[in-house]
This record gives structure tokens, C-alpha cells and sequence, in this order.
């Protein structure tokens, strides 16, 4: 157990200094990202392949298409990952809150934007007429 402990530390330690190092270069991070996730895909993708077509006849079972579907859907449910994962968070709590949609919020932030930097020239105004009068 204590050995496991110092792995997962050494490898939490290292996974800090390698994020912090490339989120200096988003895009560097951002194409590592996506080659790495590709390749855990596709990974995933040719074993299912190969367990699919062995000689195996549970495997050829399990993961029939539609039979792998249904456990999988069984199994992103039981770990809470079906909702997070294919909705997010964002929009479920948004939507909890009876809140707008992203765009519908930005459009209203610019409209009080517009209105605030009129009011404020309205004051630079009104101020910039006071100054001059005291001349």
C-alpha cells in the first residue's frame, strides 16, 4: 500500500509540473492533448476490434455493437461520467438555474456595457463643461 501511495504521489507531482509547464503554450498543449486523446481512442477502438473478431466467444458477445452499447451506457451511469461527459456540468446548472443561454448572456452584457459607457461620457461631459465654466 505504501508503495502505491509514493507512485501516485511521484506521478501527481510530475503531472503538476508538466501541466504548469505547458499551460505556458497553450497551443503546444493543446496539439499533445488532442494526439494523446486520439490515441487512447483509437487504442480503445483496434482492442475492441481485435476482441470482436476472436475466436473467444464471449468477447465476440460482449462486444456485439449493440450488447457493448447498453453495458456501456449501464456502466457511465453507475460512475456518474453519462451526463457530465455528454452534457457538462455548465449547461446542466444553468438550466437548474433558470439562466439564459451563453449568447443570450453576452448579447445582455453588452447592451449594459453600452448603456454604462454612455452614462459615463454623459458625466465626462457634464464634468469637462464644469471645468470649463470655472475658467
Amino acid at each position: 500500500m505504501y508503495i502505491l501511495k509514493k507512485i501516485n504521489h511521484y506521478f501527481d507531482k510530475l503531472e503538476d509540473n508538466i501541466r504548469g509547464a505547458l499551460s505556458h503554450v497553450p497551443i503546444i498543449y493543446a496539439i499533445f492533448g488532442g494526439f494523446a486523446v486520439i490515441m487512447f481512442w483509437r487504442a480503445v477502438w483496434e482492442s475492441i476490434d481485435i476482441l470482436w473478431k476472436s475466436d473467444n466467444e464471449f468477447f465476440r458477445w460482449f462486444f456485439y455493437p449493440p450488447i457493448s452499447l447498453v453495458f456501456s451506457i449501464i456502466i457511465l451511469l453507475m460512475i456518474g461520467l453519462m451526463v457530465s461527459t455528454f452534457i457538462g456540468h455548465r449547461i446542466i446548472m444553468s438550466g437548474l438555474k433558470n439562466e439564459k443561454k451563453v449568447e443570450e448572456r453576452a448579447e445582455e452584457m453588452i447592451k449594459e456595457e453600452e448603456i454604462t459607457l454612455a452614462h459615463v461620457m454623459t458625466e465626462i461631459k457634464k464634468i469637462r463643461s464644469d471645468i470649463e465654466n470655472k475658467k
